[in-house]
């Protein structure tokens, strides 16, 4: 099976999120049909959640709240059946920076950047877990002024030998998309938005047609703490005192590579005290 990744981010601040959609190519490429089906009824390009409440413009101008609602629990109900599961991760841009330098953020990950990364790590052990296969697309919404570094990333993460707990994840492909042209970057513009409306007692019209108590599909929400950053800046240390000692062998695994090498070391040795 081919499982098609979806990713798009919401949140200010000093909050980012980012979100996650898991689909199965075939139920992907019919949800396409049926999303662009429902968007040509009420006469809109595409779904774009930060419009939803917006009456003066933006894509949903011309159609009333009954309409505007309308469509979303057709394009909620689309997602619920047609996606596998959701998954969004918080993280603080503040407590990113403070323990990453410079060097970590331009090299290895801005704090979007390692967000990506988490989640595709995330969905490699979803896909473990209820044997979905590991060949993968990777789709990222292109508006994030770092959306290239993510892609960049991944197309690496692509091509080189995988470490020890990911060396099954086969990428088909990563690309920058646009929402207009991709419902599964609608549905996670959907899920993102939602969790920052919940975040901020907003409106919660969209967090409640994605989640209902009696549907298979379950978001789900982690959060990039010290401890996942700690992570992830030691397995770039570890991947540079690597480079040095094999600095005749042409070797790039990428933070998230390092970072699955590093927690399978702590799963094989005992747990030692850290700031974590």
């Amino acid at each position: 099976m081919i499982v098609d990744l979806g990713y798009d981010e919401s949140g200010e601040g000093d909050v980012l999120l980012v979100s996650m959609q898991v689909g199965l190519n075939k139920k992907n490429k019919r949800m396409k049909k049926l999303w662009r089906k429902e968007l040509k009824k009420v006469g809109i390009p595409y779904f774009h959640s930060r419009d939803f409440d917006n009456y003066t413009g933006g894509v949903f101008r011309d159609l009333d709240r009954q309409r505007r609602e309308r469509v979303l629990d057709s394009l909620a109900q689309l997602t619920r059946l047609r996606l596998e599961t959701g998954l969004t991760t918080k993280i603080s841009k503040k407590l990113f920076t403070g323990l990453t330098d410079q060097q970590f953020r331009s090299k290895y990950a801005t704090e979007y950047s390692f967000a990506i990364q988490m989640l595709v790590l995330f969905a490699y052990f979803y896909l473990e877990r209820f044997g979905l296969g590991f060949d993968v697309n990777i789709l990222i919404e292109e508006g994030h002024r770092n959306s290239a570094q993510a892609l960049q990333i991944l197309q690496e993460l692509k091509t080189i030998p995988k470490a020890d707990g990911l060396e099954r994840l086969n990428i088909l492909s990563v690309a920058l998309g646009s929402k207009k042209d991709h419902p599964i970057l609608q549905a996670s513009d959907m899920l993102a938005y939602s969790e920052w409306q919940k975040t901020t007692s907003g409106d919660m019209a969209i967090y409640d047609a994605l989640h209902i108590d009696w549907s298979r599909y379950k978001p789900e929400v982690f959060e990039c703490d010290r401890c996942l950053v700690h992570i992830g800046v030691e397995g770039a240390r570890e991947y540079e005192a690597l480079i040095k000692q094999v600095a005749n062998q042409k070797q790039r695994k990428g933070v998230l590579a390092a970072m699955v090498e590093t927690t399978g070391e702590h799963r094989r040795t005992p747990r030692r005290r850290d700031p974590c």
